[in-house]
């Protein structure tokens, strides 16, 4: 993530930051899930107004996309990626995706791409 200019952490902090929306998950589970943000930071990112973003959230934003990537994979229609995102998986013990996620733990984030990655190839 070092190798990255500054255009493109923005480019793809605005594509998380759109990604997150689209899954309709609220402030305070996009501040988590981009490594416990605070409010003020998270506002300006919303309204696109440039902050540093740490390596970290670089990280998490990548394995955003790559949860992205693997659902439009899985279907065909966005929206139904999208719902996906908020419906109970037995996978994540009857929690749903976004709820996983929103623990703010990395792991929990890196867990949801490889299961989505692995069950996006079935198809």
């Amino acid at each position: 993530m070092t190798d990255l200019t500054r255009e493109e952490c923005e480019l793809l902090l605005r594509t998380a930051i759109r990604i997150l929306s689209n899954w309709q998950v609220r402030d305070e589970e996009g501040r988590r899930i981009l490594g416990d943000v605070d409010e003020a930071t998270y506002a300006d990112w919303r309204a696109g107004r440039g902050h540093a973003v740490p390596t970290g959230t670089m990280a998490r934003c990548a394995i955003l996309i790559g949860i992205h990537k693997g659902l439009r994979l899985m279907f065909r229609d966005p929206a139904r990626g999208y719902a996906w995102m908020s419906h109970a998986n037995k996978t994540f013990g009857g929690a749903t995706p976004i709820a996983t996620i929103a623990s703010g733990n990395l792991q929990a984030l890196r867990r949801l791409r490889d299961y989505v990655a692995a069950q996006s190839q079935l198809w």
